[in-house]
C-alpha cells in the first residue's frame, strides 16, 4: 500500500499547481494566441480546386454537423457540377448530455436521453442536406460511440472486448437505421466499415478531420482513415485518388472571433498556418444555404449555437495532406520534411493554449525519431522538465496491415514496457525498442501524449513512412514555427 500513496499524492499537487498558474500563464497565453489567430486569418491562400463534375467524394465526418460547418460550401459546389458525394458519420452524436437533458426533458436515465439524441441528430443531419441540396441517401450512419473514436484508436481492436459507451451504456451499435446496428465497438469493425466505403465508393477526392485536431473522436477519425488507405490492395485505385484533404473543426478557441461575423474571412491556427491550405471563397447564395442548414442542427443550436456560427464565414478551408499516391509516402512526412534518411525529426509550438500554458511539463515541443530495421529510437521534448505529476504515453501502431498498437507509459523512472529502454533528461524523454512489428520497411503511426490526471494536455499524431517511400523523398527544410526555448 505505501508504494501506491505517491501515486495518490501526486496528481493531486499537479492539479494544485495547475489551478495556482493558470490565472497567469494560462490568460496570457489565451490572449497571444487569440491575437496570433486573429493575424493568420488575413494571410493569402491558393484558392482549393472546386470538385467537377467526374469527381467522386468521400467524406468524413466523426458527427452530425462537423458536415455543415467545414464544407457546407463545397457540397453545394459538388451538387452544383454533379459530382458524386458520400457522407460518412462515424457516430450519432450521441455522446453531449447537455444537449440530450436539453433536449430530452422528462427522458429518465442519462442513457436514454443520449440514445435519442443520436435518434434527434441524425434527422437533423437529414434536413440540414436538404439545405445544401443533397438526397439522404447520401448520408451513411455507422454508430459507432461519441467522445470514444480514441478509445477504440488505442485501446478497443478486438471485438472480444468491446469498448462500452459511459454515454449511452451501448458496447455495440445501438441505432437500428445505422448501416450495420449490433456492431461491437471496436477498432477493427470501424476499419472495416471505412474499407468497404473505399472500395465501393472509389473517391477521387476524400476529405476528413485534421490530425491536429484537438477533438479525439476527430484525430482519431484521421488515423482509422490513413489505417484503412494503407491496407488496400497495393497500387488499388492510385490512379483515380487525387488528393485526401483535411478540415478543422476544434482548436482551442479557434475559430476567432467566435460568434456571428459573417463577413470575416475564416484562416486556420496562426501556429498551423505553414500548412499546405486553400481557401475555398463562397458566394452569398452558398452562405445563405449554409446558414440555414447549420439552423437545422437545432440540438447543437441551444447549446453551442455560438461556436456553429463561427464556421459562417466568407470562405471555407483545406489543407492537403498527402500526394496522388498516398500509398508511397506519409502524411507526417510529406508535411514535416526529413533530417536525414530514417530519421523524422519535427518542432511544435509552446503553449499554443492555456491549458498547454499553465503545464508546460505536459506540452510538447519536439519529436525525433529514428528506425532502423527492427529498431525503434524516439526523444520527446517539453517546454518544462519532465514532472512525476504527469503522464507520458507512447501508442506505436503498425499500418500494414493495421493492428493494435504497442503502448508504453512512463512510471516514476522507466517505461512501463518491459522491452523498452530510455531515461529522463530534464525536459526530453527517450524511448529504445526492438520489435519485428516495428520494423523500417512498414509504415508506421506514432501518438504521444501527455495527461493531467485525466485531463489531456497535447498530443501528437505522425504517420512515419515505410524506408522505400522515404527513399523516394528528398529532404527539404521545415517552413513551419520553431520552438524558440
Amino acid at each position: 500500500m505505501r508504494a501506491e500513496r505517491p501515486k495518490v499524492r501526486l496528481p493531486v499537487g499537479a492539479y494544485v499547481g495547475l489551478v495556482a498558474r493558470s490565472p497567469l500563464y494560462g490568460t496570457a497565453a489565451a490572449v497571444r494566441a487569440y491575437a496570433a489567430n486573429l493575424r493568420a486569418r488575413n494571410g493569402d491562400r491558393p484558392l482549393h480546386s472546386p470538385p467537377g463534375p467526374e469527381d467522386r467524394l468521400l467524406v468524413l465526418c466523426p458527427h452530425p454537423d462537423d458536415e455543415v460547418l467545414a464544407l457546407g460550401g463545397l457540397l453545394q459546389r459538388a451538387v452544383a457540377v454533379g459530382a458524386r458525394v458520400r457522407i460518412v458519420f462515424l457516430t450519432h452524436g450521441d455522446g453531449f448530455p447537455f444537449a440530450a437533458y436539453s433536449e430530452m426533458r422528462g427522458v429518465g436515465g442519462l442513457w436514454r436521453a443520449c440514445r435519442l439524441l443520436g435518434t434527434v441528430r441524425q434527422q437533423e443531419t437529414r434536413a440540414a442536406l436538404t439545405e445544401l441540396g443533397l438526397p439522404h441517401e447520401t448520408a451513411i450512419f455507422l454508430g459507432y460511440p461519441d467522445g470514444g473514436l480514441h478509445e477504440l484508436w488505442l485501446t478497443h481492436w478486438s471485438p472480444d472486448q468491446p469498448y462500452r459507451s459511459r454515454y449511452t451504456q451501448a458496447d455495440r451499435v445501438p441505432y437500428e437505421n445505422a448501416r450495420q446496428p449490433g456492431t461491437p465497438y471496436c477498432a477493427r469493425a470501424v476499419l472495416d466499415d471505412l474499407s468497404e466505403a473505399l472500395r465501393r465508393e472509389r473517391p477521387t477526392r476524400i476529405y476528413a478531420p485534421h490530425p491536429q485536431d484537438d477533438h479525439g473522436d476527430h484525430w482519431a477519425t484521421f488515423c482509422l482513415l490513413t489505417a484503412a488507405l494503407r491496407a488496400r490492395p497495393n497500387g488499388a485505385w492510385d490512379d483515380e485518388l487525387r488528393g485526401v484533404y483535411s478540415y478543422l473543426t476544434h482548436h482551442g478557441d479557434w475559430p476567432v472571433p467566435q460568434g456571428r461575423w459573417e463577413k470575416f474571412p475564416l484562416g486556420p491556427p496562426a501556429h498551423l498556418a505553414h500548412g499546405d491550405w486553400a481557401t475555398l471563397p463562397l458566394t452569398a447564395e452558398e452562405r445563405i444555404a449554409k446558414r440555414r442548414a447549420t439552423a437545422r442542427h437545432r440540438s447543437q443550436m441551444r447549446c453551442i449555437g455560438r461556436f456553429l456560427h463561427s464556421f459562417l464565414r466568407t470562405n471555407e478551408l483545406f489543407e492537403q495532406l498527402s500526394p496522388l499516391s498516398p500509398a508511397d509516402a506519409s502524411l507526417g512526412l510529406a508535411q514535416d520534411g526529413l533530417a536525414m534518411p530514417g530519421v523524422f525529426r519535427s518542432r511544435y509550438p509552446r503553449g499554443d493554449a492555456p491549458l498547454r500554458a499553465a503545464v508546460p511539463a505536459g506540452d510538447l515541443v519536439g519529436l525525433v525519431v529514428r528506425r532502423d530495421g527492427t529498431r525503434f529510437q524516439a526523444v520527446l521534448r517539453f517546454a518544462a522538465p519532465i514532472s512525476p505529476g504527469i503522464a507520458y504515453h507512447l501508442a506505436l501502431h503498425p499500418l500494414v496491415p493495421p493492428g493494435p498498437p504497442l503502448r508504453l507509459t512512463w512510471r516514476g523512472n522507466a517505461w512501463d514496457l518491459p522491452d523498452a529502454r530510455g531515461q529522463a533528461r530534464e525536459r526530453t524523454l527517450e524511448v529504445h525498442l526492438e520489435d519485428e512489428m516495428l520494423r523500417d520497411s512498414q509504415p508506421l503511426l506514432v501518438t504521444a501524449w501527455t495527461q493531467l490526471g485525466l485531463i489531456w494536455v497535447d498530443r501528437i499524431c505522425v504517420e512515419l513512412a515505410a524506408s522505400h517511400a522515404r527513399a523516394s523523398m528528398e529532404p527539404r527544410p521545415r517552413s513551419g514555427p520553431r520552438d524558440e526555448g
